[in-house]
Parts: C-alpha cells; structure tokens; sequence
C-alpha cells in the first residue's frame, strides 16, 4: 500500500513593516501547503480567561496577543482530524507557545526562528520556559549557524536553511545609472542608528557631496535628527527597488542578527555592503561584494564607504559577485528545496 506524503501547514502572522515582495513569508508561494482556515475563536473566550492566557505567554514571549492566541486556539481543531501532517511554525519567537502542549499523534511541528543569541539571552528569567517549549518541536530551522549552535543547547534535530529573496523582483536594472556619491541605509530591527548618524558626519566632513538615504519607519525619524541624512518612510515596494538600483553603496550598521533582509535585497539588486560583521551575517556575505567593519566603528565603515565610491569598476565587479550568489543561494526556489528536504526527514 502507498505511503501517503505528508501535508505541509504554515501557521504565520502579518507583520507591518513586510512588503509584498520581501519577508521569510514569501517561502509560502514556493512550498505546496494546505491553508489553514482560521477564525477569531478567541473572541468567543471569556475575557477573562483570555487575558490571563495573554499574560501568562507575556511572561516568556515579548509580542503575544490576541491574533497570536486565535492562531493557536484553532490549530487545536486541525490538529484533531489530521493525520501525518506537518505543521512549520514560521515565527516560532511568536506564535509558537500553547501549540506545545498538544496532543499531536500522528503530527509534526517545526518553528523557524529569526532572532539572535542576543535576542534569547536577553529574556532573562524568562528564557527557561521559552526554551523548554522548543524541547516538543520535531524540527527547528535556524536562520545562521551561529543561532543553530545556541538552539541545539534546547533540540537535536536543528537545521540552518538560509532567508530567501525574491530575485525576479529585486533585480538590478541596467539602465538605471548609479549615483556616485549616494549610500543606502535600510532598516530598523537591530539596527545600529548611533553608528550611521556617525559615519554619515564622517563622510559628509570628507567629501560634501556625499550623501545617504535611510529607509526606515517614521519612528526613527527622531534619532537620525541633527544629521545630514535624508529618511524615507512608507515607500514603496517599486520605489525601495529603485533606490537600491540607484545608490552605489549600502551601509547596514547592525547591533546584531541572523538573516537580514535589506542585505538579501541589496545583493540581489547588485549593490556592494559595508556591513558590520555580526552575528550570522557571514552565513550570507563575504568579501567578494562586502567589506566587514567592527560593530559600533564608524570610522571603519566610513573609510570602507569611501574605498568602494572610489573605485566604480571594482564595486561594478562586487555587485555582479553579489547578484549571482543571490541566485544561486537565497533565490527562494532554491531555499525551497532546502526545507523539503527537512520536510522528508520528519518522521511520525
């Protein structure tokens, strides 16, 4: 008798800072899945019952709530009538909390995770209970190896699959003619505003003609004050491409991470990176189209900005380096059949 193939199910949240077009949620269109119908039950749950479960998850998670906790309450009926079916948490740090004591049978979980060691370790007292839910995952995905070495402290059966990005979108477009004095910043989780207001004084001191755009929530708009640098808020999916497509340089001053989208997006717009080199984000780059600088040296990132303004044939030559290692490694077909190969190891 035919074994039956294991249905896969994605158990996501929508977050506002992510485009149509950018976002681990895009590894959703390359993967057959069977959606999920999910309702808001939560709104059928006494309020009071609701809110202690809110708040006890608010003990060990940061960004638990009401939506969070619809998601779980209805996996519990799925869960139910469903045989040798996999069901990929894709924001573990998020929705993954209740889903842990589930009588699951004949089932598997996996949970991506994003943040890094920092991340986790700041929890404090509240990292214990985090961690023990990771224990009844079947498989975690890991976003660096750096972060795969910490989670294994927790689970056996982890696995770094690399974030994708969508190279049919984010492309370089040869007609479009690169500023030679403009530096792209993009960004706001773990970014490292204090270095780029400081590496923008140094490169404006050195040459005035320089100048850097940071796209990034209205928010930051505050902190970059009292800079030359020009914010751009709300834009675009068609004209964040654009700038990428224009700027002759991405700055990413970061405090940490593992993946980190804009760095996906530069690359596969073909644009070199002065980039801090933190955390996992040697799993995604190297010296063929980056040059690393010490975390919180905004000297060392000036001087690297100014090296690669300086020399356009040698940048040209980094930003092909870095559009075709977009294609061949973070392209999200590719990353697709990574997380296949995890689905096929799963046993129930």
């Amino acid at each position: 008798m035919k074994s039956l193939q294991p249905s896969v199910h994605f158990i996501t949240k929508v977050f506002g800072h992510h485009s149509e077009h950018s976002g681990y949620h895009r590894m959703l269109d390359y993967i057959a899945s069977d959606p999920l119908r999910l309702f808001p039950v939560s709104s059928f749950v006494p309020k009071p019952i609701k809110n202690a479960l809110i708040e006890k998850s608010n003990r060990k998670w940061e960004q638990y709530g009401q939506a969070e906790l619809d998601i779980e309450i209805n996996l519990l009926a799925h869960i139910a009538v469903r045989r040798k079916h996999i069901f990929h948490f894709i924001y573990g740090e998020n929705t993954f909390c209740y889903s842990a004591s589930h009588n699951r049978r004949g089932k598997a979980f996996i949970a991506s995770y994003h943040q890094p060691v920092s991340w986790f370790s700041k929890l404090g007292r509240r990292s214990s209970p985090f961690m023990e839910k990771m224990k009844h995952l079947d498989a975690i995905i890991a976003m660096s190896n750096d972060q795969a070495e910490f989670l294994r402290k927790y689970n056996d059966n982890v696995f770094f699959v690399p974030h994708g990005i969508d190279v049919e979108f984010f492309t370089p477009d040869p007609k479009t003619r690169r500023d030679p004095k403009l530096c792209l910043f993009v960004g706001n989780w773990l970014r490292d505003f204090q270095t780029l207001k400081d590496v923008d004084r140094i490169l404006r001191a050195r040459d005035a003609s320089i100048r850097v755009e940071a796209v990034t929530p209205e928010k930051n708009r505050e902190q970059l004050k009292d800079s030359g640098i020009v914010v751009l808020s709300g834009i675009s999916d068609l004209e964040l491409r654009q700038k990428y497509r224009e700027a002759s340089v991405v700055i990413q001053p970061l405090i940490d991470c593992t993946a980190n989208n804009a760095v996906l997006e530069s690359m596969a717009c073909g644009v070199p990176i002065a980039v801090s080199d933190v955390g996992g984000i040697r799993d995604y780059i190297n010296e063929e189209y980056a040059i690393f600088c010490k975390q919180g040296n905004p000297d060392e990132m000036a001087d690297a900005v100014i090296k690669l303004l300086g020399d356009p044939a040698s940048s040209s030559r980094m930003g092909k380096a870095a559009r075709a290692a977009a294609e061949k490694r973070f392209a999200w077909p590719v990353v697709a059949r990574q997380m296949k190969d995890i689905y096929a190891k799963i046993s129930f």
